[in-house]
């Protein structure tokens, strides 16, 4: 109870978002490349739907060279929780490589794109 006699009630997540936003939100873009057993297990709809849990922005996509490559745009908190997750997706991670990228996401929502 509150104490004004009411039930309190916790802030949701979109609240907390849109106070962080309001005090310092720093965004970034940021490069992935995947390698090890992940193509043909689900690995990029494993990285859409913890992208769009984080409400991110980028898109993935297999290579020829078996690899997976991501661009992840977002709140710089958020971006590395996402780089640190995605390594435990479905198959089998042997190597992440990672770098920072200039700019804002090309088109908002995160999409799985076409073999590279």
């Amino acid at each position: 109870m509150s104490v004004f006699g009411r039930a309190a009630r916790e802030p949701d997540r979109q609240e907390y978002l849109g106070l962080s936003h309001i005090l310092c939100v720093s965004k970034i873009g940021l490069w992935l490349r995947v390698e090890g057993r992940v193509q043909g297990v689900g690995f990029r709809a494993h990285v859409r739907d913890l992208a769009e849990g984080l409400q991110l922005d980028g898109e993935v996509w297999n290579t020829r060279d078996r690899a997976v490559e991501m661009n992840v745009y977002g709140d710089s908190a958020l971006v590395e929780d996402f780089a640190l997750t995605v390594r435990n997706g479905p198959g089998h991670v042997e190597r992440l490589v990672s770098q920072p990228i200039p700019g804002d996401a090309p088109q908002p929502g995160f999409h799985v794109g076409a073999t590279r």
